[in-house]
């Protein structure tokens, strides 16, 4: 293990954080419908019609898991009143800390409407729960971490219910993957190779130069600017400036939740993975309390989403220098380190006053290429085989890189997001995603051929059509800008947006007309 910044710390008495994770994993067996509220009514006979009769005996359903508010959802499947129905093979992990004991698996299921909503229909009415039901971990842990578990479902629907869910449970230990000690002399947090204490990082799994904060300034000094949103319970991300106006990106990670661990190492393993000249510089890691503090060096630059925002849409040659920057950075990993970025977005990518681009956001970045993260992140640049949760790859990256031309090029996001809010806006952008055709820039607008089909080649819904990484840097778009060097794009970021000039209006004796001081100066000259 390569020492960096600093010796590998001493055994110390520490106190480490004493918990115990769990991995549970549910596969959805099989539903069992019932008839119609109205139909198993007594009172109400045979009353009802053979056409409402035939409405509600055939229905498509899904169903959505939630443990500790981690939600899972499956997908539709149709199935008729009275008849179970076996569902697509779909496997959901949760990861679980401390004691299961009380901690309760919750199962609602949702009718969809209308069947042509399954295909891309514009219907907005929300789903209808039509079934609900809780099973206890702690019943599964008794019966040796194994149990299939036969679900009665409570409802209070009209619109039709479901009887019971056959779910499969499997609740096993995972071993500790990481050692915390909050208190003593020497506080440390150590995970993957890692070393983390309050003086910064002082032990990483391979070679790298940590430059560390300037001298003079700590985390204590750095003044926090703006916040960023982000989408992570216990993360928490913000610009910052010091004494001298260097900027910065500061990010949090909670030490006591499972995700920010692991985002934290995913974040460390990508930037150094990354060329130098292609990412952003992290200066060092600190432990601070409960959290680690990742402080990255902005060096003064700008932003993409920032500049877009500001600036408009980018200029095709502009567009290009940025996506050819961007493209030798991902072909880097996806050929010699074997990672997929996962969340390539105008907000995790850098641009310099020199016009360089360097690339971070490797919070949701994974080295199995084959078994990549599938449903994790901002789900806006997600393509469509990993909003349905299915193995993705390299090919991922190259959609993202597609959605991000759209957002540079066009000067707003590839998708309107303002079509999409309430409890179902992630189901209905799945929908629209994985059914309507990809986004696409349309003939007529004010882009070239070149741009309209690097646009397209990134964003095929076939797998086999969807150019790679390399094959983009190799497309017309790309190569017909190479000439270009960054610095012709730093000089425009730059360049601040004039407003334009307004002719100044002057009152003159002119049979009370009013004219303006070029006019009159034009008018001057000729005579």
């Amino acid at each position: 293990q390569a020492q960096v910044g600093g010796r590998v710390l001493p055994g110390v008495n520490e106190k480490s954080v004493a918990s115990t994770f769990y991995t549970l994993t549910v596969r959805i067996l099989g539903v069992k419908g019932m008839a119609h509220a109205d139909q198993r009514d007594q009172n109400f006979g045979r009353a009802v019609s053979s056409q409402v009769e035939a409405e509600h005996e055939i229905m498509y359903v899904y169903m959505v898991l939630n443990v500790e508010g981690i939600t899972h959802q499956s997908k539709a499947v149709r199935m008729q009143s009275f008849r179970s129905v076996m569902v697509p093979d779909e496997l959901f992990e949760f990861e679980l800390q401390g004691n299961v004991l009380g901690t309760l698996l919750s199962i609602k299921v949702f009718k969809v409407l209308r069947h042509g909503d399954l295909a891309g229909g514009s219907h907005k009415e929300a789903s209808p729960e039509i079934g609900a039901a809780y099973v206890e971990l702690a019943a599964c842990l008794h019966s040796g971490g194994h149990k299939v578990s036969v679900c009665k479902l409570s409802h209070d629907s009209h619109i039709g219910s479901v009887g019971e869910a056959q779910l499969d449970l499997r609740l096993f230990s995972r071993p500790l993957d990481f050692t915390f000690s909050y208190t003593g002399d020497q506080p440390v947090f150590r995970k993957a190779g890692y070393t983390i204490t309050p003086k910064g990082i002082k032990a990483m799994p391979q070679a790298y130069k940590v430059k560390g904060l300037p001298g003079g300034e700590s985390i204590r000094t750095l003044t926090m600017d703006k916040v960023v949103p982000s989408e992570v319970q216990g993360l928490r991300v913000w610009r910052a400036v010091d004494a001298k106006n260097n900027t910065y990106t500061v990010k949090r990670f909670a030490l006591t939740e499972f995700d920010p661990r692991r985002m934290l190492v995913n974040e460390l393993d990508g930037l150094i993975d990354c060329l130098q000249q292609h990412a952003i510089t992290p200066l060092d890691a600190f432990l601070d309390r409960l959290e680690v503090v990742l402080v990255l060096d902005d060096m003064g630059g700008r932003y993409l989403r920032d500049v877009v925002e500001r600036k408009g849409k980018l200029p095709e040659q502009n567009g290009s220098i940025v996506l050819r920057q961007v493209l030798q950075a991902v072909r880097h990993l996806h050929e010699n380190k074997l990672r997929v970025h996962n969340d390539i977005d105008a907000r995790n990518i850098l641009v310099l006053k020199t016009g360089e681009v360097r690339i971070g956001g490797f919070c949701y970045s994974t080295r199995n290429v084959g078994a990549a993260q599938k449903f994790a992140g901002p789900y806006v640049h997600m393509s469509p085989e990993r909003l349905l949760g299915l193995d993705c790859g390299v090919a991922s990256d190259s959609w993202s890189v597609g959605i991000l031309a759209m957002e540079l090029l066009c000067g707003k996001p590839a998708y309107d997001m303002a079509r999409f809010s309430g409890p179902n806006a992630l189901f209905e952008f799945k929908k629209m995603v994985v059914t309507e055709p990809s986004p696409s820039i349309k003939r007529g607008d004010d882009y070239s051929d070149e741009v309209r089909l690097f646009v397209d080649s990134c964003l095929h819904k076939n797998l086999k059509l969807r150019l790679p990484v390399s094959g983009l840097l190799s497309h017309p778009f790309i190569t017909k800008y190479e000439s270009f060097m960054p610095n012709f794009l730093g000089r425009w970021i730059s360049k601040e947006n004039k407003p334009k000039r307004r002719a100044s209006i002057i009152s003159v004796d002119d049979g009370g007309k009013q004219e303006s001081i070029f006019a009159l100066l034009q008018k001057a000259s000729g005579a």
